[in-house]
Formats: C-alpha cells, structure tokens, sequence
C-alpha cells in the first residue's frame, strides 16, 4: 500500500503526463515534414477526463489557440490527436 498522499500522486502523474507529452511533441515535431511551404505549429493541452480541465497548454502564448472545455478539446478543436 502507497504512503503517498492522494495529493503527491497527483502531483507526480502530472509530471509524469508532462513528461511523456514533451517526449510525444518532440517525436511528431521530428516525424512531420518540415519546409518553406509548410510549417506545422504544434500545440498541446492535457485534459483531465476526471474533471473535464484542461491544464498546461504547450506550443503558444495565444490561449484563444487552445480549446476552452473538455467538449471543444474532444470535438470542435482540429486537428487533434489523444494520447
């Protein structure tokens, strides 16, 4: 049994989530073509399908670029990829 606090596992399956979608941005960003002609912004949220939050938007300093709910995150907000 963990001695944990509910609390500090949170807060560590948040870094361990940030972690692995640094890892996933950086894997596409090498995997997707790159040129002149076509440049690929790529951005990312993570949603927490607990509560529906979306938390750490990644990739842009314009939040009007990132979907405002767990709704939009899942179906107006395109391309998208969940992982």
């Amino acid at each position: 049994k963990s001695s944990n606090t509910p609390g500090k596992q949170r807060q560590r399956a948040r870094a361990d989530g940030k972690k692995r979608r640094t890892q996933l941005l950086k894997l596409l960003g090498e995997l997707l073509p790159s040129s002149d002609e076509m440049q690929f912004n790529l951005l990312a949220t993570t949603l927490d399908l607990d509560d529906g939050s979306l938390k750490q938007p990644v990739g842009s300093e314009d939040s009007t670029l990132f979907p405002e709910n767990d709704k939009a995150a899942l179906s107006t907000w395109n391309p998208h990829l969940v992982y």
